[in-house]
């Protein structure tokens, strides 16, 4: 009947919520407590499970579930941190904190400055191999973005057996965009993978396009063009189509 079963205190500003894949469990993440809070979702009537409220630092905005590692990812943009998370059990063990600021374990030069930058976005992979943590940073430093700030998307490669970062891709950076308001988009970048995990996908705002990363080998492999926020496509005319084969060439 669509009515409230029950309202539960789960501290100020909540701003996400994620199901376990068993259906057991509800997290629920708030901002400004920093905070992870636990409802049992099989008793007859929702309920906070005992002890169930857990620190995962304050400013996290986001909470992404991998049900094939059975594990919580929370990004914090207050200090470019990806905290990992066991939620094989009520006490949320912390596995990892990813520092985005730090170089990579085995070699590598760390994901984002050290003035820091923006995690948003995880996705796993639905092998259990890895795990895709998206950010971004402005940058007004090189040649092509000293009159306009340009932004610099980055894909962060954790392993998912070991919980330590593998590599940092790049995307190709964008000018701010000036028409989309991009700047006030809750998702200014998104990533999402394949279900068959050949690739991990990142929308920007920004770029009125999608990245597409190859998984094997982890690489930037193309740009989907997609419209700008709010805004309707460029149009296109074909004036010509040429057949080669199983393969169309227009015009």
């Amino acid at each position: 009947d669509k009515s409230t079963i029950v309202t539960l205190p789960v501290g100020a500003s909540p701003r996400w919520a994620a199901m376990r894949s068993d259906g057991a469990r509800i997290y629920v993440l708030s901002h400004d407590a920093g905070t992870v809070t636990i409802i049992n979702g099989l008793l007859p009537q929702d309920a906070i499970v005992p002890g169930g409220t857990i620190s995962v630092g304050a400013g996290a905005e986001f909470l992404y579930y991998d049900s094939r590692r059975n594990r919580l990812y929370v990004p914090n943009p207050t200090n470019a941190t990806v905290g990992i998370f066991d939620a094989s059990t009520d006490g949320l063990t912390r596995l990892a904190t990813i520092d985005l600021k730090a170089a990579i374990p085995g070699g590598g030069a760390a994901p984002c400055p050290a003035s820091g930058c923006v995690p948003v976005s995880v996705a796993a992979l639905p092998d259990g191999t890895r795990a895709y943590i998206a950010s971004y940073y402005l940058d007004t430093t090189s040649a092509n973005c000293q009159q306009t700030s340009c932004v610099q998307v980055q894909v962060t490669v954790v392993d998912s057996l070991t919980n330590q970062v593998t590599k940092a891709i790049p995307l190709p950076e964008v000018s701010a965009s000036p028409v989309a308001n991009c700047a006030a988009a809750r998702f200014r970048i998104s990533a999402a993978t394949a279900i068959d995990s050949s690739r991990v996908y990142v929308s920007s705002c920004d770029a009125s396009g999608v990245w597409s990363i190859n998984t094997s080998g982890d690489t930037y492999f193309a740009t989907i063009p997609a419209p700008g926020s709010a805004y309707s496509p460029t149009l296109l005319n074909i004036s010509a189509a040429a057949q080669h084969g199983t393969d169309t060439t227009y015009s």
